[in-house]
């Protein structure tokens, strides 16, 4: 019961399906199932709102966790893919979790959620159209999945097939209704892509209002005719600057799309130093591609242990462009 309570929690309260599996482990503390799944969430609540010593701590607490699951069950699979994203996510070891994946992959199904965060060390190295694959498999297996077909959307952004992109976007939205402001998000998102700036301030207005809308709204505005709102946008992600763990990286998105290389590039590099999660979603980001040229985006995947900005299958904006004038 404890156990099935965290995997209800995982999305939407966190914090509590840390609770229910440490609980699971306390009642049962050879449920090697519970201890990896314990794990994953508290490398997912690191990431996403701790920074500094408290992320470290998170992130070492989270791999004590996956090597006890292992300790009980060598052979298992989904413990692997954990490990890696593990790696993935809190030591941007890319080598280490290709090492994990190995493991793990032929130890679970090809409809194994396991394919759904191998995609994710897939997108952060650029390797878009095999993670595609990989994010399909996962689907296949949980169909129901609305953010499983909202990666893929991005994914899809991604190589500019944004039509393909909205249909799954629509997809999630039928299948889990109740998280709107992601999917005014991604629509605004998407509707940036194609320069549309009346469709992309649209969406963005229905999110409810806070930060995550602000961030949104700030991008919207940037294809505007209207220049002092944009600008206006702007100045309030950086007055707010440091109220989310991945507001640099946000605010580095919003220069690039201004074509203001110098300024994306320090923010950038800011949210790497802050110990953002800039470096997994950078070489996916049509926006940051916009600099693949710059020998500045070279030197920060370097320095990331990632593969060149040219690589990368992602296009950027300014190929998506082209390519939608084609059609």
């Amino acid at each position: 019961d404890a156990y099935l309570r965290g995997t209800h929690d995982m999305q939407d309260n966190p914090a509590k399906s840390i609770e229910e599996f440490e609980r699971a482990t306390r009642i049962d503390p050879g449920y090697a199932q519970a201890w990896a799944w314990l794990a994953l969430v508290r490398t997912l609540y690191a990431a996403d709102n701790l920074q500094g010593d408290a992320a470290r701590a998170g992130h070492a607490q989270a791999r004590a966790e996956v090597d006890t699951a292992l300790r009980l069950r060598p052979n298992y699979g989904q413990a692997h893919a954990l490990r890696a994203t593990l790696l993935r996510i809190g030591d941007h070891d890319w080598n280490g979790a290709f090492a994990e994946f190995r493991v793990a992959l032929p130890l679970v199904p090809d409809t194994d959620p396991s394919h759904g965060a191998y995609s994710l060390l897939l997108t952060a190295l650029g390797k878009i159209k095999e993670a595609i694959v990989e994010r399909e498999k996962y689907i296949v297996g949980d169909p129901l999945s609305g953010f499983a077909h909202m990666y893929l959307s991005n994914l899809q952004a991604s190589l500019g097939s944004l039509d393909e992109a909205q249909s799954n976007l629509r997809e999630a939205e039928r299948l889990v209704p109740k998280h709107v402001d992601s999917y005014a998000a991604q629509a605004s998102y998407l509707a940036v892509l194609r320069g549309d700036a009346d469709a992309a301030l649209r969406a963005a207005k229905r999110m409810t209002a806070g930060h995550s809308y602000e961030r949104v709204l700030a991008l919207a505005l940037q294809i505007g005719s209207d220049r002092d709102p944009a600008d206006a946008a702007l100045q309030r992600l950086l007055d707010a600057d440091g109220q989310a763990k991945d507001d640099a990286f946000a605010i580095a998105r919003v220069y690039a799309l201004r074509n203001d290389a110098d300024k994306a590039i320090a923010w950038l590099q800011r949210d790497r130093e802050r110990g953002g999660n800039g470096v997994l979603n950078a070489l996916a980001d049509p926006l940051i591609l916009r600099l693949r040229n710059d020998p500045r985006l070279a030197a920060y995947c370097r320095q990331a242990g990632l593969p060149a900005p040219d690589a990368s299958e992602a296009l950027s904006l300014d190929q998506i462009r082209a390519k939608l004038a084609l059609q």
